[in-house]
């Protein structure tokens, strides 16, 4: 079997695919709190976006789920 000389189709990786490519020296660091117009806490990061502490479940009865009386049983 011969071998051919084909030119690959992927390049070379660039910088944008390198980690820590963008010169962040390490992930977001936390710089404080505020509360949105809902009263949901908002994380203040130091890259300059904010994310949502939201903890609400979807407390719903599901009918495949034993109940306490199912549980005992």
């Amino acid at each position: 079997m011969q071998k051919k000389n084909e030119a690959t189709s992927v390049t070379a990786a660039s910088r944008e695919s390198e980690p820590g490519g963008d010169e962040r020296a390490g992930p977001p660091r936390l710089t404080g709190f505020r509360q949105d117009a809902d009263g949901h806490w908002v994380a203040l990061l130091s890259c300059g976006h904010t994310q949502h502490l939201r903890h609400q479940p979807p407390w719903q009865n599901r009918p495949w789920v034993p109940g306490p009386v199912d549980v005992l049983a």
